[in-house]
């Protein structure tokens, strides 16, 4: 049964997509001039979490490049201390999944990974390397949420988590569906990061689906440049706080565990922002070296791709390991279970009537799946 969520509108229908059942109470719901998307991970929990924490980040590394993630709660059923909120987000004006910009009606899974045993240019990186009459790129935006991705360890970039928003004749791209963030949340960023889709397949979308041509170049490198800079200590403890008001002990502890916080810590918000920090200086790194490739001859060159693709494989078998169990502290003060609804943080994303108190109704984001 469809749940009722203040401010977000009637039930339209469910939420279609994604590996997990979807909690029924949640899905498509309308406005006059608006629709949400209202979800909650029932199975994997800490996928939530991710998700809000990497759309704040971004809200402040790439703005309205991602989507704007927000905690609400279905009124309809009785409040829980072990309950966890539902996430949401409204969706981009004139917004269509990156495949289906180019005519297709649904993302072919199956053609992406017969596509990693060839040599040849993907349909993807075909795609987003074209250029207009006048040179420039058809789709803006490319640095903006790549590089944001690489800072919270998110490499699903496939074409079904990028979209496309057209305002006025151009296409801007956006990024949707933080919930594969956090799970390689290394010190040091492995730019072309291999990880395992939903079928068990290896997957390096930014090498296979990717033009290179839009990743060695001045722009994405200042891009790098420019993210490495940006002080996210406010967001950061913003959001954890949030997280740790509205979320429940066992979802918490799952997240400790997929960003390997340890018992030797008890402050989760101050390791994500170390962590954050070291990723923001390997960003650097990152620069350099395509600095260096922009400079370099092409005999030069190969040898650097060759040198940073071997790099980022050394580290994607480090990052692949089966992470040990780690007990999270029950000393941690921030694994507080209170009512989703006796948050007194003026600046929370969970507010009385179901809404995001800062900027709800200016939200510019899409669809979660």
């Amino acid at each position: 049964m469809a749940g009722e969520f203040p401010g977000f509108g009637q039930y339209f229908g469910p939420k279609v997509g994604g590996i997990h059942s979807p909690d029924p109470a949640g899905g498509i719901f309308k406005t006059s001039c608006n629709t949400f998307l209202i979800k909650r991970d029932n199975i994997k929990p800490a996928n939530d979490i991710a998700e809000f924490i990497a759309s704040r980040l971004f809200e402040v590394t790439a703005p309205e490049f991602g989507a704007e993630v927000f905690l609400t709660n279905n009124v309809m059923a009785a409040i829980s201390k072990n309950n966890n909120p539902f996430i949401g987000s409204k969706f981009f004006k004139n917004y269509e999944d990156l495949y289906k910009s180019w005519g297709n009606k649904r993302r072919s899974s199956i053609r992406e990974n017969l596509q990693t045993l060839s040599r040849k240019e993907s349909f993807t990186a075909s795609e987003l390397a074209k250029k207009n009459d006048e040179g420039q790129y058809i789709y803006s935006g490319y640095e903006q949420i790549i590089v944001s991705s690489l800072l919270i360890g998110d490499f699903s970039l496939h074409s079904g988590n990028i979209g496309v928003a057209t305002e006025k004749g151009k296409k801007r791209l956006v990024r949707i569906d933080f919930g594969a963030s956090f799970k390689y949340f290394t010190p040091e960023v492995s730019a072309f990061q291999s990880i395992s889709n939903r079928f068990g397949f290896e997957k390096n979308y930014l090498k296979h689906e990717h033009p290179k041509e839009r990743i060695f170049c001045h722009s994405f490198s200042q891009e790098l440049r420019r993210v490495a800079t940006i002080d996210l200590t406010k967001v950061v403890f913003s959001a954890w706080n949030d997280v740790s008001i509205c979320f429940n002990k066992t979802a918490i502890e799952s997240f400790g565990k997929r960003i390997n916080f340890s018992q030797e810590q008890t402050d989760i918000g101050g390791y994500i922002l170390k962590i954050l920090k070291e990723r923001q200086a390997s960003l650097i790194k990152l620069a350099d070296i395509i600095d260096n490739y922009l400079v370099s001859d092409p005999v030069n060159q190969k040898k650097i791709m060759a040198t940073l693709l071997n790099e980022s494989q050394r580290l994607s078998r480090s990052n692949s390991e089966p992470p040990k169990p780690i007990p999270v502290s029950p000393r941690i003060s921030l694994f507080k279970s209170h009512s989703l609804m006796q948050s007194n943080n003026n600046n929370s994303y969970l507010s009385d009537d179901g809404l995001c108190d800062e900027d709800s109704h200016n939200a510019t984001s899409n669809q979660i799946k």
